[in-house]
């Protein structure tokens, strides 16, 4: 997943960045992969609410990662999202025959987006993960085995620790082990999707 940030211009307001999303990504309940590319700035445009929210969070005079958080917390309640995985539960029922596949929870969607890009910016990292969520997209997950192999040699479990915006995706000898180092999900590399513990 790759993120380009440009200065903004006037019109154009994601937390001060003009945000073009790439990302390699899964259609839940598909098969195939697709590339999509999606300009957020359109996205915040064309929903009054969002807009909203996102300017009162940008003038308020916290910091960026507090400013995240913020947008971590309202957003998803905008749209009643899943914040965390044990949220998914309840998510999941309300969507009842509309849910197509597995979904994650902003957390951990957010988590993998900011393991793919860690110099980005954590509040285009929160819309990011909210609009995938949302729109039942996924990074696609070979691509954060791919860096983690590359990073630390082979790895059969992922986890991923820390709070809200402040995340880390490690490489776990084990799922008891993950769980015990903090974890909060732990995903093992072989047939990913269906092996969240």
């Amino acid at each position: 997943m790759v993120l380009y940030q440009e200065q903004s211009v006037n019109d154009c307001s994601c937390f001060g960045y003009c945000v073009y999303l790439r990302v390699t990504c899964h259609i839940r309940g598909k098969p195939h992969k697709t590339t999509t590319t999606m300009k957020i700035s359109e996205w915040i445009k064309s929903d009054l609410e969002l807009y909203n929210t996102i300017m009162e969070i940008e003038s308020t005079t916290k910091s960026q990662d507090r400013q995240a958080e913020m947008a971590f917390n309202k957003i998803c309640e905008l749209y009643s999202l899943p914040k965390y995985p044990e949220d998914l539960d309840n998510y999941l029922e309300s969507l009842g025959d509309k849910q197509d596949g597995e979904i994650r929870s902003v957390y951990e969607e957010y988590a993998l987006i900011k393991f793919l890009n860690p110099n980005a910016n954590k509040r285009t990292l929160v819309l990011s993960a909210i609009y995938n969520v949302k729109n039942f997209f996924a990074v696609d997950i070979k691509d954060v085995i791919s860096k983690m192999e590359s990073q630390f040699g082979s790895v059969k479990f992922i986890g991923i620790e820390g709070e809200m915006v402040n995340t880390d995706v490690i490489p776990v000898k084990n799922v008891e082990k993950g769980l015990l180092a903090g974890c909060f999900v732990v995903y093992t590399v072989l047939d990913t999707a269906g092996n969240r513990r």
